[in-house]
């Protein structure tokens, strides 16, 4: 799934003992472009949400929401 670019992966917890005994997720996800500051990916960190008890699929937090540091941070 990393080679493969056209792979569409909703939810796949990766090996723990790659994890240091974490539970971490593997998604893919798309990003629309007007969430983020200026409409375009600057930084590789951004804030996501993420309800997996009602839902697999994740979403990007709108840019309106993001905290005032962050976005300075963002800049």
């Amino acid at each position: 799934m990393i080679t493969d670019e056209r792979a569409r992966i909703v939810r796949r917890e990766l090996p723990r003992g790659y994890c240091s005994g974490h539970s971490v997720y593997f998604v893919t996800y798309f990003i629309q472009p007007d969430h983020l500051p200026g409409n375009r990916l600057t930084r590789p960190d951004f804030p996501l949400l993420v309800n997996f008890e009602e839902t697999e699929a994740v979403m990007l937090l709108p840019s309106r929401f993001w905290s005032a540091l962050f976005l300075e941070v963002w800049g």
